[in-house]
């Protein structure tokens, strides 16, 4: 079953401390099961590697790889035995992006839309990862390094120190994804639309990590700037499934996760992920996954147990 952390546990007052940096060496003993938070957690792997279990996918981190894992997602590492990996963990709450501040540090609103869609790219499209050249990587490790200096001093004005430094962090990270970004698009030998490739990937994304919205889709349509029939068609082109078909099949598999990690009941579980109708989503996941919600926990009990 998930754990969920919450601030508390590390940030002692968020309204007035809303960042917290740690630096630590993870053995197979001291991993953390599979939880959640009620923060952003930013990751920078120092060196070392391991596998990071991602909303029910495994993906390889090494050294000079940054992850940015959002509230509400579920993760945890994996080791072999006798390995380790040795990472800065730099925790902050929603709280900290006060518009004020925004206005002052990031007037395009770059952040904003990075923390809703971090690292994008094609290649494990939805792992929120990054690979940075080693320039990169020491800067990224230095301004941790400060950030972590500042709170164990905790000298006077330490708070907003961490907070710019912070907010240097994210804008340095959005150069490097940009930056990647770039150099892909010159080597891609693909000839579909990168606007076309882009929304159709940042919709995913949004239905993936908001399952539960009840927006209708000519306003979720709008927000991109595209009408409801000319995304559908893009829609199938690139996933062969409709917007609808999308919604349905994300939260399906949100649902799965939830029944393997939670003991949340059934009805509770569906109105999480945006069916009002228990019965209705039941029918779904039997025809889509071809058995009910109760054997599928069931049945991914009875594997965790015997692996």
């Amino acid at each position: 079953m998930r754990m969920k952390f919450q601030a508390s546990l590390y940030l002692k007052d968020p309204k007035s401390l809303p960042v917290y940096v740690e630096r630590k060496v993870h053995r197979i003993e001291d991993l953390p099961p599979v939880h959640e938070h009620a923060f952003y957690e930013l990751v920078y792997i120092v060196h070392g590697h391991a596998s990071h279990y991602f909303e029910n996918k495994y993906y390889p981190l090494h050294g000079g790889d940054v992850l940015l894992v959002r509230p509400g997602q579920f993760h945890t590492y994996v080791l072999e035995q006798g390995e380790s990996f040795e990472l800065v963990n730099c925790l902050f709450m929603p709280e900290l992006f006060e518009r004020e501040w925004l206005k002052a540090v990031d007037p395009k609103g770059q952040i904003e839309s990075f923390l809703m869609h971090p690292f994008l790219k094609r290649e494990d499209e939805f792992h929120p990862r990054i690979s940075l050249e080693l320039r990169d990587a020491r800067r990224v490790e230095r301004l941790l390094e400060e950030m972590l200096d500042e709170q164990k001093e905790a000298r006077e004005g330490h708070a907003t120190i961490q907070r710019l430094k912070l907010f240097e962090l994210l804008h340095l990270l959005l150069r490097c994804q940009n930056e990647a970004m770039g150099r892909a698009k010159q080597t891609s030998s693909t000839k579909r639309s990168d606007s076309r490739d882009l929304i159709v990937r940042r919709i995913h994304q949004f239905l993936i990590e908001n399952p539960e919205q009840k927006q209708g889709m000519e306003l979720l349509a709008g927000q991109f700037g595209v009408s409801v029939r000319h995304l559908n068609r893009l829609f199938k082109q690139d996933t062969g499934k409709t917007m609808l078909e999308m919604l349905h099949y994300v939260r399906i598999e949100r649902a799965k996760e939830l029944l393997m990690h939670t003991s949340d009941r059934v009805v509770d579980i569906a109105a999480r992920i945006g069916y009002e109708d228990a019965s209705f989503f039941t029918r779904l996941f039997m025809r889509k996954v071809r058995c009910s919600p109760a054997k599928y926990r069931e049945e991914m009990q009875h594997r965790s147990e015997h692996r």
